[in-house]
């Protein structure tokens, strides 16, 4: 199977989304490796996973993409995705590209929050606008949605009027960083 994931986060966030779309990618290259994994982003630091991991990496081919990161993410990704003939796409942030719906492609997303929606007055009109927006299409058009939390879910089914059917309830993986062996407290394990 061909697994394309949104790969923007895992390459230039080194915390919260960023750890948690590396996660995704990692573990499910490493438990299933049987599957093709297709990486896509606009950063070029090649370095963020290990040689011989499983995952390709993808970038802009073209001179939009590269002039225009933000731009080929939500428009000329689509091409790379057919041309890759993926199986299924997974939206790791909150959103996928425009024009996905139109494919063969089965499409996934993960949404984290809708703090926008919840707590409209820590953002400018112009970011809740586009945040908006772009949850409101990707809600419209994609195969699943994964929840991170039961609160997400709600939310999710109750802004978007999705089918609760539709929206599945996953939480986000640990960093290895904050396993504690039994009988250990938290301040012992991070001393080692």
């Amino acid at each position: 199977m061909k697994i394309g994931f949104d790969a923007k986060g895992a390459f230039s966030n080194h915390s919260g989304l960023g750890n948690c779309s590396l996660s995704i990618i990692t573990l499910m290259s490493s438990y299933f490796p049987e599957n093709l994994y297709y990486v896509y982003t606009y950063d070029e630091n090649q370095d963020v996973f290990d040689p011989g991991s499983g995952q390709l990496v993808i970038t802009p081919s073209g001179k939009f993409g590269k002039a225009f990161p933000s731009a080929w993410r939500m428009l000329g990704m689509k091409a790379e995705l057919k041309q890759t003939k993926l199986d299924i796409y997974h939206g790791l942030s909150n959103e996928l590209p425009l024009g996905t719906s139109q494919s063969s492609i089965r499409t996934v997303v993960t949404i984290h929050d809708l703090i926008f929606f919840r707590f409209p007055k820590l953002y400018s009109f112009i970011d809740r606008q586009i945040y908006s927006a772009k949850f409101r299409y990707t809600c419209r058009n994609e195969d699943l949605v994964v929840a991170v939390s039961e609160s997400t879910r709600n939310d999710t089914i109750n802004f978007y009027k999705l089918d609760p059917d539709k929206v599945k309830v996953t939480y986000q993986s640990c960093n290895p960083g904050f396993l504690v062996k039994s009988g250990e407290t938290v301040k012992q394990s991070l001393r080692k």
